[in-house]
This record gives C-alpha cells, structure tokens and sequence, in this order.
C-alpha cells in the first residue's frame, strides 16, 4: 500500500508541473481502473485507487491538492458508474454506445451518473407513452423534432446544468426500432440493434454533418449517460451529451 501512495504521489506531482487536460485525467485512471478485467474487479480497483488518493492529498503540498482533487473526481464518477450497471438491465448495450463513441472519437467521452438518470426517465417516458425515436420534445404538439429549449427545461427539472465551452453544453440523441427478443432481458438483440443505429447516426450522417453525428463528434463533451427502455419490442436508446457538470443554478447554453 505504501509503495502504491508513493507512486501515486509522483504521478500527481508529475502532471500537476504541467496543465492538466482532460485526457490526462482519463489515462490516469484507466491505468488503475484497468477496464479489461470485469466489473467487479474494476470496482474493487477504483475503491483501492479512491481510498489511496485520499491518503496521498494529506501528504503533498497544498498546490498539488487540486490536482489529486480533479483525478479523485474522475475515479468517484466512475465508480458510481460502475456501481449503477451492477443494476443495469443492458450492460451490454451501454457499454456498446460508449465503446463507439470512443472508438471515433479522439477525446474519449465517460459515462456520467446524472446523465445516465436523466437519459433513463426520458427513455422510460418515450417507452411508456410509444413516442417515436425523432421526438425530442415534451409533447407530441410541438412540431419541430430538435427543441433545445426543452431538452434544456428537462435538464433542469433534474437539476442538471453544465458549464458552457465555446457555446456548447449539452445534447441528445435517441434511437427508436423494433428487436425481437430472445434472450430474458433482450440485452444482446439490442446490441446487434445498435450497430444499425451506429450507421445511421454515424455513417449516414457524416458526410453532410447532421445533428446525430455532431453530437457523437462534439469535441468539448465529456460525458454521456445511456438510458434504454423496452416495450411491446419497441427500443428506446437514449443518449444524454455533456460538458462538465455544474450546480444546479448555472445556466444552460444551447448545442
């Protein structure tokens, strides 16, 4: 343990010499999460890693601390995420969503436990009331498809708000299809269900830069939350894109 807490203390010290990014953050934890090994070994890793950072902040010097504060911030969003699937009913198809994401794109995106909550009610709601996959409003009255003011108004009832970078915040993407299940949970139809989407959303797009496609691109967002719903054979995959997550009073900016 000591020899861990020291190594741990170099590394911070290390990085906090120079500015420390995003991606930085990300490596630091990946080499201690160790995201091949499973579940339950990850989580008994981010813990080992949560409770070492906090012995590591009381030994450095004061102006190191912020920089153990950011990365123990990283492993404790994590954790959470990891904690919160051990409950999730499509482990396969979250994690499907987040490895394409990251798989083109050249900041990688993590999940974020807000963004899973608010991803999840809106998917149970389009689930529950058979609303169609385009719908990104509150009601079916409305008559445009994309209302980032409402998405933003959803948000806030949950009191989710986000900082603003280069006027971008937040945004959605859902997918909407039939699948047939075999399996009880209907977990791997729908990983095959999300490849189809994948192309949709980005082969399809791409070349003419459409809003799905932006969304999964969109280098100042840091998180997502996935959030699936299932009924009668209909999906709903909803996919929740954020900045960093601030206190509930900030303000929105639109996409």
């Amino acid at each position: 343990m000591k020899k861990r807490i020291i190594y741990i203390i170099i590394i911070i010290q290390i990085s906090a010499t120079q500015a420390l990014s995003q991606q930085n953050v990300y490596d630091i934890v990946d080499a201690f999460e160790k995201v091949e090994q499973n579940q339950e070994q990850r989580i008994q890793n981010l813990t080992s890693f949560d409770n070492i950072l906090t012995i590591a902040y009381q030994k450095v010097q004061s102006h190191i601390r912020p920089t153990i504060t950011i990365v123990q911030q990283e492993v404790q969003n994590r954790l959470e995420w990891n904690q919160t699937t051990t409950q999730n009913q499509f482990p396969l198809t979250t994690q499907k969503w987040l490895d394409l994401h990251n798989s083109v794109r050249d900041n990688p995106v993590s999940i974020h436990p807000d963004l899973v909550r608010s991803a999840q009610i809106w998917a149970t709601h389009l689930s529950e009331n058979n609303i169609k996959s385009w719908t990104h409003k509150r009601d079916r009255s409305q008559t445009n498809s994309y209302n980032y003011s409402q998405i933003e108004g959803r948000f806030k009832d949950l009191g989710i708000s986000f900082t603003s970078i280069n006027g971008r915040s937040f945004s959605e993407n859902i997918a909407y299809n039939t699948v047939k299940c075999v399996t009880q949970n209907c977990d791997k139809e729908l990983v095959a269900a999300t490849d189809k989407s994948r192309t949709f959303f980005y082969d399809r797009e791409k070349p003419y830069n459409w809003s799905h496609y932006r969304a999964i691109m969109q280098e100042n967002f840091q998180y997502i939350g996935v959030g699936i719903a299932i009924k009668n054979w209909r999906y709903h995959i909803v996919i929740h894109y954020g900045t960093q997550i601030q206190s509930p009073d900030q303000q929105l900016t639109q996409k």
